[in-house]
């Protein structure tokens, strides 16, 4: 069995951690938003993700973990934290994006990103996790429902003009 570590980023990001990181983002695109999505920006990985990457690592309200195995990233997990306010009753976790390796799922890794991003959540106070999957998605809705989520909404629509190609 090879190395496994999560390791969690932070500003100023190692240098060597970025590529792997910018092509887990890339991984998570073609499988998720370029197949489900087509208001997403294809190129958005190779355009903003190093960007991207920096900001979520900066972000005091954020973690960004690295799946890391034999040395080379081969999966992410991003989460955000928000504050209850007079419009969100409990503070919230969201994770905003994961992702692990086609060739690495399988093996429980998905799971290790999860579990350290709820000990995140907890540390910070949240009461709630939230993630969105593509209702098409159903490998990632099933993942999610294996690890304690509900499904609570849906989202609608409407084209008023042809997606783009």
């Amino acid at each position: 069995m090879e190395p496994v570590e999560v390791i969690t980023v932070r500003h100023p990001v190692d240098g060597a951690l970025v590529p792997g990181l910018v092509a887990s983002l890339d991984g998570l695109w073609a499988h998720d938003s370029r197949r489900f999505d087509p208001v997403v920006a294809r190129d958005w990985p190779e355009t903003d993700g190093a960007g991207y990457v920096e900001a979520v690592a900066g972000d005091p309200d954020a973690v960004l973990l690295a799946l890391r195995i034999d040395g080379e990233v081969q999966g992410h997990l991003v989460g955000r934290f928000a504050r209850a306010d007079s419009f969100r009753r409990v503070p919230v976790a969201v994770l905003e994006s994961m992702q692990v390796s086609q060739s690495r799922r399988g093996a429980g890794r998905g799971s290790a990103l999860v579990e350290v991003f709820v000990e995140w959540a907890r540390g910070r106070g949240a009461q709630v996790l939230s993630v969105t999957a593509a209702a098409a998605n159903d490998g990632a809705r099933r993942f999610y429902a294996a690890h304690g989520f509900t499904e609570q909404s849906v989202t609608h629509r409407r084209w008023l003009a042809p997606p783009p190609g």
